[in-house]
């Protein structure tokens, strides 16, 4: 691992998480978070469920799941609350909260399907950092 990152014209940096990806769907009557391989994992992350009811319906993002520990992604943590029941999911929200980091916008409750270019992020990766604690606040990657 490099200690520094090269400067200047012509370089682009991605975060690197440990964490699992998901698919996150406001619907009218609830959040659903959904693996890759399709699975409902909701239960796995009661608190990004409940924030994302603040989320209008009709929205669906592209993100992943990560949980902070000491200024790092602990990916151990991740793995123990995706493989939790729902009590203990909730217990380890109350103790390690997630955050989940959006790689892009999927529906738009306005806009619709925006994948096609018309939306999303642009290539962009948007922070939205949901802590039952702290609320929501959200700011582009840079």
């Amino acid at each position: 691992m490099a200690s520094e990152l090269p400067a200047g014209a012509g370089w682009a940096f991605e975060w690197k998480f440990d964490g699992d990806r998901v698919v996150l769907w406001r619907g009218a009557s609830g959040v659903r978070l959904q693996s890759r391989s399709g699975r409902d994992v909701t239960a796995a992350w009661p608190d990004l469920a409940a924030a994302g009811m603040a989320l209008r319906p009709g929205t669906v993002l592209d993100g992943e799941c990560v949980i902070w520990r000491g200024g790092r992604v602990d990916f151990g943590a991740v793995r123990s609350r995706a493989s939790s029941s729902p009590a203990r999911a909730a217990e380890l929200a109350e103790r390690l909260p997630a955050s989940l980091p959006v790689w892009d916008v999927l529906m738009h409750p306005e806009l619709g399907d925006v994948r096609d270019g018309r939306g999303g992020s642009g290539g962009r990766c948007w922070w939205i950092w949901w802590r039952s604690w702290t609320g929501r606040r959200s700011r582009p990657c840079r």
